[in-house]
């Protein structure tokens, strides 16, 4: 080890990790974890289980992607929450295969005679180590990509594995013949996967067939699927994933919305309200929940549901938009043009607000206009249009 130091050849990757942490601290900010990033359970059960639970699945993912790496018939963009079970026991069978691989690995290693093999063999569990969930959670249970680096450890292995095939003189024909099939099912798997990747309907759709256990893969097909406006399936997707996840707030979003464009108000709000539940500070569901009361003149309704997201989101100029337009309907004229200006203050391009309030003036200008016959809802009408 003294040797290796003094001879300086290490110099070079040191000074090109040293340039990778500059490169990521002058992007992120940080060498550690990015601020204000926390892994969710649908991304990465794992970061919420024991230790030991965590270890074990790792260890049968390592197994999975020895599967993958080894026979990639089934493909997927997406393994999240629950494509892949946690694993209970030291004694279930994916676990047991992962610690086999891992041993027959290092027995490998061991008694390997060329020092290639024994680099080629370490390879992809050392590049794999810090993405396994082994050491500490990352932000997903499994993912192919993380399978890059280690891959080329493996593709040296069978490079390897071949070359000793056809060192026998009896073997070579049959090797050469087995690394063509392997070339050109490997180049088929490819051709096909590719049709995958064509758009993002096509992508979802293969990712909801092969991971149909995954909340995520379910719901990005159900938003593909209202994009093209197959509104039902659409539905029946975000129904998929909250189904495996009820903690998927964005489903529950997803299908008021849909439920407010077919009209189904009260089934929008029990959605809207839904997904609050799941998530109270969600920004999304507190601003529709708002709008659909106020567009359907449930104006008590209304204020307390924009009150309620105000709680959250002071700020906010469209909740604040959304509680004047409420507080109009209730006949608080006085509070309701306060909240409106306010509103138009944080923002000051709304121009059919500005118009709105103009159009109210002075309180003399609103009683002579109650006197001409115009009602506060008549008013409350055009800015509740405004709003939406």
């Amino acid at each position: 080890m003294w040797k290796e130091i003094r001879s300086g050849s290490w110099v070079p990757y040191a000074l090109c990790f040293a340039v990778f942490l500059l490169f990521r601290f002058m992007v992120i900010g940080t060498l550690g974890a990015i601020p204000g990033h926390r892994v969710a359970p649908l991304d990465n059960v794992l970061a919420f289980v024991p230790w030991g639970v965590r270890a074990r699945s790792a260890l049968g993912v390592v197994w999975d992607y020895f599967g993958l790496l080894t026979v990639p018939l089934v493909l997927s963009a997406d393994y999240s929450y629950n494509q892949v079970p946690v694993i209970d026991s030291w004694l279930a069978l994916r676990c047991v295969a992962g610690i086999l691989l891992l041993c027959a690995a290092a027995v490998g290693a061991v008694w390997a005679r060329r020092p290639a093999v024994r680099f080629v063999v370490a390879f992809p569990f050392v590049a794999l180590l810090l993405t396994a969930n082994l050491l500490f959670p990352i932000g997903t249970v499994k993912a192919e990509r993380l399978l890059y680096l280690p891959s080329v450890g493996w593709v040296f292995l069978a490079a390897l594995g071949f070359e000793r095939l056809r060192g026998a003189v009896r073997g070579r024909a049959l090797c050469t013949a087995i690394l063509g099939l392997v070339v050109v099912a490997f180049a088929i798997r490819t051709w096909l996967r590719n049709d995958d990747w064509k758009d993002n309907l096509s992508l979802f759709a293969s990712t909801a067939r092969s991971a149909p256990f995954s909340a995520k893969a379910q719901y990005n097909l159900g938003s593909a699927l209202q994009e093209h406006g197959a509104h039902a399936a659409a539905i029946a997707q975000y129904e998929r994933a909250l189904a495996i996840a009820s903690w998927t707030e964005g489903a529950a979003l997803a299908i008021g919305i849909e439920e407010e464009r077919m009209g189904r108000v009260d089934e929008a709000i029990a959605r809207y309200r839904q997904a609050l539940d799941i998530y109270s500070d969600y920004h999304e569901a507190h601003t529709n929940l708002c709008h659909v009361l106020l567009n359907n003149q449930r104006f008590a309704a209304a204020t307390r549901a924009c009150r309620s997201g105000l709680r959250y989101y002071p700020a906010d100029a469209n909740l604040l938009k959304g509680l004047g337009s409420s507080l109009m309907g209730v006949g608080d004229t006085e509070k309701a043009t306060a909240v409106l200006r306010h509103s138009l203050a944080l923002n000051p391009h709304d121009d059919a607000l500005r118009r709105y309030l103009e159009s109210l003036g002075t309180a003399m200008i609103v009683r002579d206009d109650a006197r001409t016959g115009r009602s506060d809802n008549e008013s409350v009408g055009n800015c509740a249009e405004h709003h939406a």
